[in-house]
């Protein structure tokens, strides 16, 4: 099995072997660029030179595919309608090939498939200037060329391993399996994501390789328990007492040794756990979902046993770290409903914001007289109080969101308070008014996937949305929020076009709407649950501390509990002890002690002034507990993120401000102990917060054994404890 895999070769630079999809028609352009290639030192693979005519010719394209360490893309307008090239190019998605889209004629962008549309592409419309676009393609092939291959190696034997049937002979063994671990743990920024069934490959080697090890350790057990009768039976021979002494003292040893080596071999399997939650987290926190990335994280830094063995101490993984940080930093989950149930029809606020109302359809009835129940915004809890009720209950501006009447077949919008009719230009049929600002002045229309927003005095459109499930527009309409099928919610800003992106991906977004005062935005979902997330989105959002002490500047640390260096790129330049950085990158803050990356800041490439050159300062400052980094432009505060000194500390923080933990469901998907920790219990997190789970806790923790409060066992056994 491992030499399957095995990297040395007596060419110690083997070829980067390239597939090319292409459309017949583009024949003459793709042998070009094959023997370009070929002159290269890459190895092209081109069904027309290398499939003979009676091969089973689509297993061989397969074949070729999955040897490829890169998919060159060939761009024509017949590419475009090729049924063949669009089957070759969605395999190479399904193993997350690293993909090269090239255009070999000129094509509609918008025809483009979306996966490749957001590549770059490399442009040969000048026969003049082949050489230089085939170098910087070249380029591009080339680069972290080294983790690309080990991706073909390892999703080709996994490939095998699961059409096998994932057989446990196939499986990898170390040395191999550490370096697959360390590979998927390593993965640069920009390279292709693991597929499934290579993370399901790797993470099945361990698992089956630390059951080989329980078993070791098992037989070295019984032998110690053997070695020291002997040595008790020994005592009654007086003449051989000091040899047996002996001989159970090197027993003892060995046993010392072999918990040493058992440890070891522990935390080398929790420190690949961690490394594989980080890459989860990393993965989340890449599309949105920030609130999952940060739990996978906190998996990752934390051991919270429940039952009868204590929690073992989990070897620190500062990529883990980093991870919690990197969602932390753009977690925007607030507060989560639980009980919201199906059956909605309309949702409102209270004047003050504090409050949400849900109202339930009741044909024959105006919307104020609909059934509703209310939820506080601040602790997530059905109100039930009656004054509470009567006030949370009155909608705020709710007559306003119903002021505009819109002919779709005209384009005439009437305004029911003045009277004043407006002409909206190329309104599409059935077009319907969801949306006003405050002050009348935009409307926000639908009609299927469409959204508008269009300027109420002049009739022009001012921005559209395409496709979208929901929306919704703040009271001051500026912000615009928008929800698609697979729970991706993203809230623009159309005044300084800042905007944020966040995911829900339990269950697809059904409705979403804004807070009166336009910061906090509230998605309901298709299973009943309600999340409230922060809706500031630029400058503004960047809330900085109040402190006083003096800065600390590069080059130096604090004396709190972790001693830290910043590094940044591009370099920072040291003036009167101070850190100037031109253009900023990233800032990283590292450890002293281990030299690992505690916290890493990437900049938006879109960041405000990034390009005009424009110099800023970074200063640290720290209080009891945490530190801030902060980046100040002529002197004043632009942005800053808060850096805690402790890993406990870090973590404290996060479980107070995250609303909910991971479902069993995802614990699942994660290879986790389907028991979730004790503090999302305690601390009442979704979906743990119920009164069942915090009685299976108590019976947990008395040395029981209860089923899971979402088991059909559960009942039977709460019972069966009534009972006693």
């Amino acid at each position: 099995m491992n030499s399957a895999l095995d990297t040395s070769s007596e060419n110690p630079t083997p070829k980067v072997r390239v597939f090319i999809s292409y459309s017949r028609e583009d024949l003459a352009f793709a042998d070009r660029i094959a023997e370009a290639l070929t002159a290269r030192g890459f190895e092209p693979l081109i069904d027309r030179a290398q499939i003979q005519a009676f091969e089973e010719w689509w297993r061989r394209i397969e074949a070729l595919i999955v040897r490829a360490d890169a998919v060159l893309v060939l761009l024509s307008p017949d590419a475009l309608s090729s049924e063949v090239c669009a089957k070759e190019l969605s395999f190479a998605a399904s193993l997350n090939k690293r993909l090269a889209p090239i255009v070999a004629r000129p094509v509609n962008e918008n025809a483009v498939p979306e996966g490749l549309r957001r590549l770059n592409f490399v442009i040969f419309d000048d026969p003049a200037s082949f050489d230089e676009r085939l170098a910087k393609l070249a380029d591009a092939l080339s680069t972290d060329l080294d983790w690309v291959r080990k991706h073909t190696d390892f999703g080709e034997t996994a490939r095998r391993w699961s059409e096998a049937g994932r057989p446990r002979g196939l499986l990898l063994r170390a040395p191999l399996l550490e370096e697959a671990e360390r590979w998927i743990a390593t993965r640069p920024r920009g390279t292709p994501l693991a597929t499934a069934d290579t993370q399901a490959f790797i993470a099945e080697s361990r698992h089956a390789a630390t059951r080989q090890r329980n078993i070791l350790t098992g037989s070295l057990a019984a032998g110690l328990v053997v070695a020291l009768g002997l040595a008790g039976l020994a005592s009654w021979q007086r003449g051989v007492a000091v040899e047996q002494g002996e001989a159970a003292t090197r027993q003892r040893g060995i046993a010392v040794e072999q918990r040493e080596i058992a440890t070891r071999q522990r935390d080398r399997a929790l420190l690949t756990q961690s490394r594989f939650l980080a890459d989860m987290g990393h993965q989340s926190s890449a599309v949105g979902d920030a609130g999952t990335a940060m739990l996978f994280a906190m998996e990752a830094l934390t051991s919270d046993s429940i039952g009868d063995q204590p929690a073992s101490e989990r070897p620190y993984s500062p990529e883990a770290e980093r991870a919690l940080y990197e969602a932390l930093f753009s977690q925007r989950e607030l507060l989560m409903i639980s009980d919201a149930r199906r059956g909605y029809s309309g949702s409102d606020f209270s004047k003050d914001g504090k409050y949400l109302a849900m109202r339930y359809h009741s044909y024959g009835k105006p919307y104020l007289e609909w059934p509703y129940r209310v939820w506080s915004l601040v602790t997530g809890d059905e109100v039930k109080d009656l004054e509470t009720l009567r006030t949370a209950s009155e909608p705020f501006l709710e007559p306003l969101q119903r002021r505009f009447k819109l002919d779709s077949t005209t384009g005439r919008l009437f305004d029911t308070t003045t009277g004043r009719v407006v002409a909206l230009r190329d309104v599409i049929p059935e077009t319907r008014v969801i949306g006003t600002s405050l002050d009348a002045s935009r409307v926000l229309t639908s009609v299927g996937s469409h959204v508008q927003v269009w300027n109420v005095s002049s009739g022009q459109v001012i921005a559209t949305f395409d496709p979208v499930e929901h929306a919704a527009m703040s009271f001051d309409g500026r912000r615009i929020a928008t929800a698609t099928y697979d729970g991706r919610v993203r809230i623009l800003d159309l005044e300084s076009k800042d905007a944020a992106e966040m995911m829900n991906r339990l269950s697809a977004v059904a409705a979403l709407s804004f807070t009166p005062d336009g910061d906090r935005l509230v998605t309901i979902a298709g299973d009943g649950t309600a999340r409230l997330w922060d809706a500031r989105v630029g400058r503004k959002y960047t809330e900085f501390p109040a402190l006083s002490t003096a800065a600390v500047r590069h080059g130096e640390t604090w004396n709190g509990a972790r001693k830290i260096r910043v590094e940044s790129t591009p370099p920072a330049r040291l003036e009167n002890g101070g850190m100037t950085i031109s253009q900023p990158r990233s800032i990283a803050l590292v450890d002293l002690a281990s030299g690992h990356v505690v916290a890493l800041v990437e900049l938006d490439p879109s960041f405000e002034d990034a390009k005009e050159g424009i110099e800023r300062d970074v200063e640290i400052f720290t209080d009891d507990d945490k530190a801030w980094v902060i980046l100040l432009r002529e002197g004043v505060p632009e942005r800053g993120w808060r850096i805690f000194l402790t890993t406990g500390a870090l973590l404290d923080h996060a479980r107070r401000i995250i609303p909910r933990c991971l479902t069993r469901e995802q614990r699942a998907a994660a290879f986790l102990d389907p028991e979730p920790p004790a503090w999302c219990i305690e601390m009442g997190k979704w979906p743990y917060q119920t009164d069942a789970w915090k009685t299976w806790l108590r019976h947990r923790r008395a040395k029981a054994k209860p089923p899971l409060p979402d088991t059909p066992e559960w009942r039977q056994w709460i019972a069966g404890q009534a009972d006693r």
